[in-house]
């Protein structure tokens, strides 16, 4: 993934976090593949944190599943699959987001052909703050959240 590679309007990308029910379905509306997002709880198990743009370290969800105990901290967005995220077979710690706009845990180690790289502008008018690319990639296996989290940092 090359998200921090990538550049609008002279603005540096990252890969994807979301803070809005309206950014979420921005972005589900814009594509129809699974593709990483920029959060992971490998520090933590059941902490999850934005790995990237100015968001990264903010926990925004702890406690294990939606609907089981799981809960957003200070109220932030969250997106999460019923039942989501479960941390299935104990190593579920990077996020995706889902062609129908929910999110879910899965392994750092699979394979994504695709990802969405964000660009922050604050200078930007708020209709057009939200910027996507969707890009097709050869295919690349990551194998940690920290290898997640270098790709997809913010640069500074």
């Amino acid at each position: 993934m090359d998200a921090p590679t990538r550049s609008f309007g002279g603005v540096n990308g990252h890969l994807l976090t979301i803070e809005s029910k309206a950014e979420n379905d921005f972005i589900k509306n814009q594509i129809a593949l699974n593709t990483w997002i920029g959060a992971s709880d490998i520090d933590t198990e059941g902490d999850w944190h934005w790995v990237a743009g100015p968001q990264n370290g903010t926990m925004f969800w702890t406690g294990g599943a939606k609907g089981s105990g799981g809960h957003a901290v200070n109220s932030l967005f969250s997106h999460w699959a019923d039942g989501e995220p479960n941390n299935s077979d104990g190593v579920e710690n990077c996020a995706e987001f889902y062609s129908d706009g929910n999110w879910n845990d899965i392994p750092c180690s699979w394979t994504k052909d695709a990802y969405v790289a964000e660009f922050e502008n604050e200078a930007a008018p708020v209709s057009t703050s939200f910027q996507v690319t969707v890009t097709a990639a050869p295919s690349i296996s990551i194998s940690s959240c920290e290898e997640l989290a270098s790709i997809a940092s913010y640069p500074e």
